[in-house]
């Protein structure tokens, strides 16, 4: 899919995101059509108009708001009793926020497909994603040791551990690392892409923290049944909300 052309790549991206915004709704607290709806058509017209303005300086404006939400996502796992009450501007609260992190991720991927070698950079932000994932997984189930050092939300996420994601983000950090080097050589551009990693990396935790506290919040196990046994969209993408976008914030500054 990263590779097509790009209204193609725009489309499918959309889509796909609309969905976790379908999905962002009810866990926010809307259960009711009438206003799924209406919200979720609102959405898919603000990417559209987004996809448009992915070379004005509205793009950068994008980005940064959903960095900034990570940041906000970030104090938030602090407190885990708030957003709780189920009030309406709770509820908004919390679509908004989420609404800023789903339109900022996708000027970001279109944004970075727009770089010099820009869908290389997009593979590289979605691979490390999800070998962060699978270096979770791995240390996490074949060294205990690790598994048993303190919780990193034990509150939010009962399964994630300080150990098992500290060494699972250095491991992704230096795969990155590594395959950047040997695509491009000792540079700034190779120091850039490494820095974004980084923040990238820390992002992505933090989007899978706020997504477990989201659908603890409104006592669901998956934040929907698209993939059946493996969960929605928001399960499957809630890492790259915010990473993605901290990915390009990064190599835009540089």
């Amino acid at each position: 899919m990263l590779f097509l052309p790009a209204p193609f790549l725009a489309r499918a991206t959309a889509g796909i995101l609309l969905i976790a915004a379908w999905e962002l709704l009810l866990l926010s607290g809307v259960k009711t059509y009438s206003i799924r709806i209406p919200a979720t058509v609102l959405l898919a017209a603000t990417l559209v108009g987004a996809e448009g303005g992915v070379e004005s300086h509205w793009a950068s404006v994008a980005i940064f708001a959903a960095l900034t939400v990570g940041f906000v996502a970030a104090v938030w796992l602090k407190f885990p009793d708030s957003g709780a009450s189920g009030r309406w501007m709770t509820v908004i609260v919390k679509f908004v926020v989420g609404a800023i992190a789903i339109v900022g991720s996708f000027v970001a991927m279109l944004t970075l497909s727009t770089e010099e070698q820009g869908r290389n950079l997009l593979l590289l932000v979605i691979t490390q994603v999800c070998l962060l994932d699978t270096f979770g997984y791995f240390f996490g189930k074949y060294l205990p040791s690790l598994a048993s050092t303190p919780l990193l939300a034990a509150r939010i996420s009962p399964n994630k551990n300080i150990g098992v994601t500290l060494l699972s983000v250095f491991a992704t950090l230096s795969c990155c690392a590594v395959l950047t080097l040997v695509w491009r050589g000792f540079g700034p551009a190779t120091n850039a892409i490494i820095a974004a990693s980084a923040l990238a990396l820390f992002m992505a935790v933090i989007g899978d923290l706020a997504s477990s506290l989201l659908k603890r919040q409104a006592k669901v196990k998956d934040s929907g049944a698209l993939l059946p046994g493996h969960g929605g969209a928001i399960d499957r993408l809630d890492s790259m909300l915010l990473g993605v976008p901290a990915f390009a914030a990064v190599v835009q500054i540089y």
